[in-house]
């Protein structure tokens, strides 16, 4: 088969890391990916803060606990509100907040692209990952948009829309479910 059918094939999310550092070579590797995925006319409307700091997890951790707090109509977020120390990050050694351009009216798309590309990637290089939607809570209030620009040193005008965890899995993932059928139709 084909690798990179193998890969899709086999990629799953990981949510239990080993606490060794992924390399600067892999990295550069997962981040090169998200640079080359499609986007709208090449807007390429994306910035990636690479965290490995524990400090700064934890963090932004705390303020996606607090901006969960003011969601009231969805469950999981009220759960995460009331969750202290909860492990969003999965304690993956590497996390990485995609942001996306706040004036591009498809900027969630384009950075979707560019995230399931360094999932991949990482996938391709043994490395696990997870997407991690809740980052995208830090984009509601412009205050906390203001301290996580600031701290993950995400550019003027851009916002958090999700997190990927990246890191050597702990154990070997899962084989895939079975595929739902019937989710597509061939027209000719």
């Amino acid at each position: 088969m084909n690798e990179v059918l193998q890969v899709i094939k086999t990629r799953r999310s990981v949510r239990s890391y080993q606490e060794r550092q992924i390399t600067n070579e892999e990295l550069k590797a997962v981040l090169e990916a998200g640079v080359y995925a499609p986007s709208s006319m090449n807007t390429q409307p994306w910035f990636f803060s690479v965290v490995q700091n524990r400090e700064l997890l934890a963090r932004v951790t705390d303020w996606i606990i607090e901006e969960a707090a003011f969601i009231k109509d969805n469950p999981k977020a009220r759960e995460i509100a009331s969750t202290k120390n909860a492990a969003l990050f999965r304690r993956a050694p590497t996390v990485i907040v995609v942001s996306g351009d706040r004036s591009n009216p498809l900027a969630v798309e384009n950075c979707s692209c560019a995230a399931q590309n360094m999932m991949l990637a990482a996938a391709s290089l043994g490395l696990g990952s997870c997407w991690i939607t809740y980052v995208g809570y830090l984009a509601r209030r412009e205050a906390t948009v203001a301290k996580c620009r600031a701290a993950l040193r995400i550019p003027e005008g851009y916002a958090p829309i999700l997190g990927l965890t990246l890191g050597y899995p702990a154990a070997p993932p899962e084989p895939a479910q079975p595929r739902r059928k019937g989710v597509f139709a061939v027209l000719v």
